[in-house]
């Protein structure tokens, strides 16, 4: 079996909290390359992870991290900044994909970053699937989330397939998650600092 030694990285570069002179914020995906004969791991092909960067007597320093998590993650669904919580300071919203024995799903996770590091507020399901038992998509509502002062956070639900089928017709509802939900409740889901 021969592999490659091709390897790729996906950087975008933000400042942190929305200000430069705080340093910055690296999003990067560091991609395995893939032979013929397949990758190094097909249950981890990349490895999604946050860096808080700062400056420090001319020479640039990592003070942060956040790995998320590997299993079966392909890449980054998306990655914004918005002030939630109204102190004038983004929260980092960062949506990955995954899966899990027979599930596939992707998490939307918030971190405040107001104290200088990723601080966890939320870690939920955006979509989820479970062959043909369970499927759902949660649309962040970021306008109810700003009006709760992120003290819960909003999405708007679709629910295909619930039990063990698919519905009629897809469900909509409104559920809104308290700070802190699924924060720390995956084993191969980590921060270091």
């Amino acid at each position: 079996m021969r592999f490659s030694s091709v390897r790729h990285v996906r950087m975008r570069v933000y400042p942190w909290g929305g200000n430069a002179s705080s340093g910055f914020m690296a999003v990067t995906d560091y991609a395995f390359g893939f032979s013929d004969h397949g990758g190094p791991c097909a249950r981890c092909v990349a490895i999604p992870r946050l860096v808080r960067v700062t400056r420090s007597e001319g020479r640039l320093r990592a003070v942060a991290n956040l790995f998320l998590d590997t299993n079966d993650h392909v890449s980054l669904q998306g990655v914004q900044l918005l002030d939630l919580d109204g102190d004038g300071v983004p929260e980092l919203i960062v949506e990955s994909d995954g899966a899990g024995g027979a599930s596939h799903m992707s998490h939307l996770i918030v971190c405040s970053l107001a104290r200088g590091r990723f601080d966890q507020w939320l870690r939920v399901e955006s979509r989820f699937r479970h062959y043909s038992e369970e499927e759902y998509t949660q649309q962040f509502d970021a306008a109810r989330t700003r009006d709760a002062k992120a003290a819960r956070f909003c999405f708007i639900k679709t629910t295909y397939a619930a039990g063990n089928g698919a519905l009629l017709s897809p469900s909509v509802s409104h559920p809104c998650y308290p700070r802190l939900t699924g924060v720390g409740s995956e084993s191969n889901f980590h921060k270091s600092e």
